[in-house]
């Protein structure tokens, strides 16, 4: 078995490691992600179509009582095995209850960053991680977007290479 250097311990730490619990689950095509005042969305069982939308029951309480929900507000889940993407343009259904469940799988895999197209979605895990060293910085250096899990060292270098190669001015938006 071949040992891992230092740099590529710390790359794993931000490399998807997909939870075997979420390829296991099966694909039920209905359910769907519903909004929740908690959790933002839930997942639930549609029961039926009504004239307003359909009659869902929440599979996190499933004592809770069946609750009507607009038709535009019940979203499509996808199969369980693509919950988790470095990028979320590779969702299948790319609506805002599957790209917070791709967030929060891979905020619970301690992977704090995630594409969405061109951007890089940051997460805050309020703690110390070793994810701004020099070797990191250099496992990024010169290499394209993608060829490494998402980091804002890959845009940082991507601008600087552009800014330097095109003579074209660059500009990298932080917002929070």
């Amino acid at each position: 078995m071949r040992h891992l250097n230092e740099t590529e311990k710390k790359m794993d730490n931000l490399r998807l490691l997909r939870a075997e619990r979420i390829v296991a689950q099966p694909y039920d095509p209905d359910v769907y992600w519903v909004p929740d005042t908690v959790k933002g969305y839930s997942l639930a069982k549609k029961k039926k179509d009504t004239a307003k939308g359909s009659l869902v029951s929440l599979l996190s309480d499933p004592g809770s009582p069946d609750f009507e929900v607009e038709a535009h507000r019940v979203l499509p889940t996808q199969r369980p095995d693509y919950w988790v993407v470095e990028n979320m343009a590779d969702l299948q259904d790319l609506n805002e209850g599957n790209m917070l469940q791709n967030i929060r799988e891979r905020y619970a895999q301690r992977v704090f960053y995630t594409y969405a197209g061109l951007f890089c979605i940051a997460v805050n895990p309020y703690e110390r991680v070793p994810l701004y060293t020099p070797e990191i910085m250099n496992a990024y250096f010169q290499k394209p977007v993608g060829a490494n899990p998402p980091h804002l060292f890959a845009l940082a270098d991507t601008a600087h290479r552009s800014l330097r190669d095109n003579k074209i001015n660059q500009s990298i938006l932080c917002t929070g």
